[in-house]
């Protein structure tokens, strides 16, 4: 894990989520996509001071956040943005179980 990911897993971890670093999805046929960090926030969660300035919490509601680490300008890597069979973020997605898969 390099430097700026660490940043990015020190922030949301000092904000109330908890982290999971390199996320790694994988499907019958192999690895799909990783997530950087992946971070879970319950709603009562206390800690820190929550950094309001950047950061607006629901109330009642659990965060999740797929966290992409970047330097320079703001990209997607290719397997991301790629509109292949192997549809990485639907297969994030369904592996975390954010959604119920019949709505796929």
């Amino acid at each position: 894990m390099d430097t700026l990911e660490q940043l990015a897993l020190w922030y949301l971890r000092l904000n109330g989520y908890f982290t999971l670093p390199n996320f790694i999805a994988h499907a019958h046929d192999g690895a799909r996509t990783d997530v950087d960090v992946l971070g879970v926030r319950f709603p009562h969660s206390t800690e820190y001071p929550d950094d309001g300035a950047h950061l607006h919490f629901r109330l009642n509601k659990t965060d999740v956040v797929l966290t992409e680490v970047k330097t320079g300008e703001c990209a997607l890597n290719g397997p991301w943005k790629g509109k292949s069979a192997k549809q990485p973020l639907e297969c994030i997605l369904k592996r975390v179980g954010l959604f119920d898969s019949n709505a796929w």
